[in-house]
């Protein structure tokens, strides 16, 4: 007999998969866009304007695509090595979308 937890279980593991890849796929621009913003007004405060955070993903969206599509095949592609992928995928996004990012200025 099932439990009800092992039916919602089985409900909810067909979208896992879906919010997995948009978690890894809009999370490091959105870290990536409140540091840029922290290191430009050099304040706590612009932490927690949302609004400006994003301001900058909005406006660059066309260009920081790719860099998450790159950042999620590393993720998928470095499994087996999953914190040596996770640095190296968000060292090299970091350095992307903060080049982005002051270009838009």
């Amino acid at each position: 007999m099932m439990t009800p937890f092992g039916i919602m279980a089985k409900c909810v593991g067909k979208f896992y998969y879906l919010f997995l890849a948009l978690s890894f796929f809009i999370t490091p621009v959105l870290f990536t866009s409140a540091l840029y913003e922290f290191q430009r007004k050099e304040k706590w405060n612009s932490l927690l304007q949302p609004t400006h955070i994003w301001i900058n993903i909005y406006t660059t969206w066309p260009k920081w695509i790719f860099s998450a599509i790159i950042y999620t095949g590393i993720m998928i592609i470095g499994r087996p090595i999953y914190g040596f992928s996770f640095f190296i995928g968000f060292l090299l996004i970091i350095a992307y979308t903060n080049v982005i990012f002051s270009n838009n200025q």
